[in-house]
């Protein structure tokens, strides 16, 4: 992708936080306020599972540190502007240049299958 190929070119980081939001009935405004929280760069997946949803977000250009700090502000932000007890979430992130090794190793792909 044209993404992958910058971040080589440039030696830049991008990194891929994951939500997984396990309020079934709070996740579209858990979702909202994470979607509120990009930049214009920054790309939201929402994906709708048995026990809740999965918020995937791309965040270009970003390096460890940041994507840190961009769930810990979603995290505060959260418990500051939403302020409803027990909301079940876990979070963490994943580089873009590790992603294609994970995604082969969950399907189960050796590297001559792609």
């Amino acid at each position: 992708t044209r993404l992958s190929n910058l971040q080589k070119k440039y030696n830049m980081e991008s990194n891929i936080a994951i939500f997984h939001i396990k309020n079934k009935d709070l996740e579209k405004m858990i979702s909202l306020f994470i979607e509120s929280k990009l930049r214009s760069l920054d790309l939201l997946l929402k994906f709708d599972v048995h026990n809740g949803a999965v918020v995937v977000v791309l965040l270009p250009f970003s390096g460890e540190s940041s994507t840190f700090g961009f769930i810990e502000r979603i995290k505060n932000g959260i418990k500051d502007e939403i302020t409803i007890k027990n909301i079940q979430m876990s979070y963490g992130f994943i580089s873009l240049n590790d992603i294609n090794t994970v995604i082969r190793e969950l399907l189960g792909f050796t590297q001559k299958q792609i």
